[in-house]
């Protein structure tokens, strides 16, 4: 067993004071709420209102007033359920916690990176949570946990890795080599703007997905290699060492037996089985796991990836359990399903919180109001070319902060997109611009519920970590990011290099 030593209990080894001045998770989500009540409440009383896209006034509504309050009241439980992350995390940690629970993952990642040198590590880890967005939500839950288990097999220190895990796939959800169901969101969204603007000369419609494939795939290769680097150099050094204590023996003494493989073995043929014939099952022609029309991208396949994934996980631990040898109390499956929940009990407590926080943002109209106001700055700024695709960016950014993904992309779009289109800017190019940003702003929010996951996981192994903590650690990646993209992003635009099948930065 690895554990990681920390001066007097406490996580790091240097910038702790700051952190340790953090308030807890309940505190800040306590403190948010407040602000947006207040704020929402002062505004309604100015009656203030914007002009949203279609031409239409929507007022700031109030949370301070009978309407509000009875919006919490009766939605407080629908809020909760129905809480967009909280079914995806809690699915995908039942199927991780069979696997874990049996020591099947573990000892897998164990063999699987025996004879990878440590030094490359953080560098494919990196590049495993950069084509993340496949797997939407789900990639939060999955990749953070699994890079943990691949920085302690090799001996790194497994904190380090779970924090690059999420910061990881954060900063490099806008990229990757192959599509996601969010390229087929923002596509969407992007044409329906763009007919916004009537007919504009050189602007091609119906590129589909394959609209930025050219240069997020730059990106995926391109992006592990920077965070890899900054894992490195910047993160690590910043967290304490790992040790042996006690009895303990370090990581890369453990030695895997010839059972176990053969359990790996045989657990992973029963893994690749079952997802054969799901496979088959999605391209069989008139499958029901087509879209319409027998889409393979948009289908009900791709978006419910998260518990096809989890039921693979459940297949993996229960065979990995059977072949080895584990006592037959320690493979049961309703226990290890149960412990994997118990351990969440502090996440779903956040989520109850969080999910209220984010009603009353969305229901006082306050995030679509911020978004709108400054997408309209933007726009009466005039500045155009290479300067307007980044300003889009870094609206983008400070956007994520309070509201992501393509609900962000639904409100920038029909503003940003027809107004920089005129001045010779491509949608492809635009929808570049906000996908490197989307998620920078989120990987340090309080509002990200993944952060939460991320820091109930954290705590599992080092009790004393702090949301500052995290937060203050997974920001090293932001500024490497942004550059990375950015300079990417001048080589596409200066060299007019396609960002996608005949689609360029530029109109024409």
């Amino acid at each position: 067993m690895v554990t990681v030593a920390t001066p007097t209990g406490s996580p790091g080894k240097t910038g702790q004071k700051p952190t340790r001045r953090v308030p807890g998770p309940l505190v800040i989500l306590g403190a948010l709420f407040l602000a947006i009540a207040v704020t929402s409440s002062i505004l309604s009383v100015c009656g203030v209102s914007f002009t949203a896209s279609g031409g239409k006034n929507t007022p700031i509504l109030g949370f301070f007033s009978g309407a509000g309050l009875l919006n919490l009241l009766t939605g407080a439980i629908t809020n909760f359920v129905d809480f967009p992350a909280l079914g995806v995390t809690l699915t995908m940690v039942l199927g991780l916690g069979v696997a874990q629970g049996t020591g099947a993952l573990e000892t897998a990642v164990r063999i699987a990176f025996s004879r990878v040198p440590a030094r490359i590590v953080p560098y494919g880890v990196a590049f495993l949570c950069c084509q993340g967005h496949v797997l939407s939500d789900g990639s939060f839950v999955l990749l953070p946990p699994l890079a943990m288990q691949i920085f302690k097999a090799k001996g790194r220190n497994p904190l380090a890795g779970l924090v690059a895990g999420l910061a990881c796939v954060s900063v490099g959800y806008g990229g990757g080599l192959i599509f996601g169901t969010s390229d087929v969101g923002y596509t969407a969204v992007t044409e329906s703007a763009a007919k916004l603007a009537g007919h504009v000369p050189g602007y091609v419609s119906n590129t589909g997905v394959t609209m930025n494939w050219f240069i997020t795939s730059t990106i995926g290769i391109v992006l592990p290699l920077v965070l890899g680097w900054v894992t490195v150099h910047i993160l690590e050094p910043r967290i304490a060492p790992i040790t042996a204590t006690d009895s303990d023996t370090l990581d890369q003494e453990v030695v895997i037996t010839r059972a176990q493989h053969r359990a790996v073995a045989v657990g992973l043929t029963a893994v690749a089985a079952y997802i054969a014939v799901v496979l088959v099952w999605w391209l069989w022609p008139g499958s029901v796991l087509r879209g319409v029309g027998g889409a393979l991208v948009q289908s009900p396949f791709l978006k419910n990836l998260v518990p096809i994934l989890a039921l693979a996980f459940v297949i993996f631990g229960m065979v990995y359990g059977r072949v080895a040898g584990i006592p037959q109390e320690q493979r049961k499956l309703l226990p290890l399903l149960t412990n994997s929940i118990r351990e969440m009990s502090g996440f779903i407590v956040i989520v109850f919180v969080l999910a209220q926080v984010i009603s009353v943002l969305t229901w006082s109209n306050l995030s679509s109001f911020f978004a709108v106001g400054i997408a309209s700055g933007l726009d009466r700024i005039g500045i155009t070319g290479y300067l307007a695709l980044l300003a889009v960016a870094i609206l983008t950014a400070v956007m994520s902060v309070f509201i992501s993904g393509t609900a962000l992309w639904g409100l920038e779009a029909p503003v940003m997109v027809p107004a920089l289109m005129m001045t010779g800017l491509a949608p492809a190019g635009l929808q570049v611009a906000f996908r490197m940003a989307v998620m920078w702003g989120s990987v340090i929010s309080p509002a990200n519920v993944f952060i939460y996951f991320t820091y109930n996981e954290a705590r599992k192994v080092d009790s004393g970590i702090t949301i500052g903590w995290l937060i203050r650690r997974t920001s090293f990646f932001v500024p490497a990011a942004m550059l990375t993209w950015f300079a990417v992003l001048a080589v596409f635009y200066f060299a007019g290099i396609p960002v996608g099948p005949g689609v360029g930065l530029k109109l024409g």
